[in-house]
């Protein structure tokens, strides 16, 4: 994990959700993609954690509803990049 105070302060909020498989999942994100975001991502990265209930994280990241059913509520970019980034591959 990165020491820098902005991916801190984003971390918190992507893995200290409500719902636990959101949590889980978007740690994975926060691993996997996060980590390489710069501060403009990460400021934008946070906007957007604050801004999304559980609920349609939940919808997101489950594959109920894709990132173009929340581009008119949410930054477009982040949605995809989670989308991407919690994919849970299967052996």
């Amino acid at each position: 994990m990165r020491n820098d105070p902005v991916y801190k302060r984003v971390y918190f909020h992507a893995v200290r959700r409500a719902m636990q498989e959101n949590e889980k999942l978007m740690q994975k994100f926060m691993d996997s993609t996060a980590v390489n975001y710069d501060e403009l991502m990460l400021e934008r990265l946070d906007t957007f954690l604050i801004k999304i209930p559980d609920n349609d994280l939940f919808d997101l990241i489950m594959g109920h509803k894709s990132p173009s059913d929340f581009k008119l509520e949410y930054d477009e970019d982040i949605l995809v990049d989670i989308v991407k980034g919690t994919t849970i591959r299967l052996k």
